[in-house]
């Protein structure tokens, strides 16, 4: 029995992990070759539309990740909101010239960010081993964004990013259980926010300075 019991302990081990963002160390700029930019709302590519709101926020994080590194000034969102409302322009990323450039006017800014969530995936595998099994998730999500010049409507930078949560929870005899599996959203919303930081980190790296 006290073999038992020590083998069931061994196999009710429980963990998680995740992807951890490259970051580059990158130099500031001087204040006059920052790029004026305004942060557009995310739009939802993947193809599930139930998880829309989770990306409510995302620019956000995106704004205050971009603001620790000194090479960029940022419109706040308030004003960006009062001006899209104004002009009946739309947040999301529908672009063309002429939209990036009336919008581009209005704001005052040099750039627009535009962003995606391009998709998000779950894959899971149960593994048996005799009395117990093992059960693994994977939750990937992919963003992407681009930087896009009001003046010219070049894409002075784009980036594509992915990050993933792991899970794993082992069960041993039917009842007794090890590992805490957190539901798809807090998955979804923990993969973002390392893919936040490594998309922004991505993007500050790429940007060449203001003319």
């Amino acid at each position: 029995m006290k073999k038992l019991i020590a083998l069931l302990l061994v196999l009710l081990t429980g963990c998680a992990s995740a992807s951890k963002p490259k970051l580059k160390s990158i130099p500031d700029l001087p204040f006059q070759e920052r790029h004026i930019i305004a942060v557009m709302e995310f739009e939802n590519n993947s193809g599930n539309s139930n998880i829309d709101s989770l990306l409510y926020g995302l620019s956000e994080s995106v704004v205050d990740e971009l603001l620790k590194y000194d090479r960029f000034r940022i419109v706040e969102r308030k004003r960006r909101d009062d001006i899209l409302s104004e002009y009946k322009y739309e947040a999301t990323g529908f672009v063309d010239d002429r939209y990036v450039k009336h919008l581009g006017k209005h704001l005052g800014v040099d750039a627009l960010l535009f962003g995606s969530l391009k998709s998000v995936t779950h894959k899971e595998k149960k593994n048996h081993g005799g009395l117990a099994y093992n059960i693994k998730r994977k939750t990937e999500v992919v963003l992407t964004a681009r930087l896009v010049s009001v003046n010219t409507s070049e894409i002075l930078s784009s980036s594509t990013v992915s990050s993933h949560i792991t899970q794993n929870e082992s069960v041993a005899l039917l009842f007794a259980r090890s590992g805490n599996m957190t539901d798809e959203a807090t998955a979804i919303r923990s993969a973002l926010d390392i893919a936040v930081k490594q998309l922004v980190n991505d993007m500050a790296s790429r940007t060449p300075p203001k003319d």
